[in-house]
């Protein structure tokens, strides 16, 4: 028979308390580790709720009155080419086209830049009008390119275009062809086939 000693009991309580320890060390990885993945997961929640937030103040004019009456005249207008965009539509001639189309083209920009710098998801910016920029952009991307070599800004709606580009990737990726994807206009002739 093993005889207990005053130094196998103090070796026992020692090794006792080393495992204790261990023990207490891990339980509280542990919590650290949890409490880190819940922090992380509330700050995500939080950064969706902000992005959610600012677009949903960026897009508080387009939802207005005005905003829909600046979209309808968005949509409606026509053209041949650059000559006749600028006959009918240049700010000398119809500075309240001008204004109205300066809204819409700063929306689409400040709406690129905030992707852009990661400020909003792209997913989320999809939803909430992702046909609409791809759209718009194909309508109005050649008066674009004109305006850029004509006034030397080369970097004119370039955030828009940046948005368009990571929309139609993401219309591809669903199975759209964003290059076909065009602006609906309520022109005449819709009207008439819609009669």
């Amino acid at each position: 028979m093993v005889e207990i000693t005053l130094p196998i009991v103090l070796q026992i309580l020692q090794t006792a308390g080393i495992l204790v320890g261990i023990i207490y060390y891990i339980t509280i990885m542990r919590n650290s580790q949890r409490n880190q993945e819940l922090a992380i997961k509330a700050q995500d929640q939080a950064t969706e709720t902000r992005q959610f937030q600012t677009f949903m103040q960026l897009a508080e004019y387009e939802r207005s009155g005005e905003g829909w009456r600046d979209h309808l005249e968005w949509t409606n207008m026509e053209w041949d080419d650059y000559d006749d965009f600028e006959r009918k539509y240049g700010s000398d001639v119809n500075p309240e086209n001008y204004i109205r189309r300066q809204r819409k083209i700063s929306f689409y920009d400040r709406v690129g830049w905030l992707l852009k710098y990661g400020m909003i998801d792209k997913n989320i910016a999809y939803e909430l009008g992702g046909t609409g920029y791809i759209s718009n952009w194909n309508k109005y991307k050649e008066i674009i390119k004109i305006q850029r070599e004509l006034y030397n800004i080369p970097d004119y709606c370039a955030h828009w275009e940046y948005l368009y580009e990571q929309m139609a990737k993401i219309a591809e990726e669903r199975g759209f062809d964003s290059t076909s994807v065009i602006n609906i206009s309520y022109s005449d002739e819709v009207r008439k086939k819609t009669t």
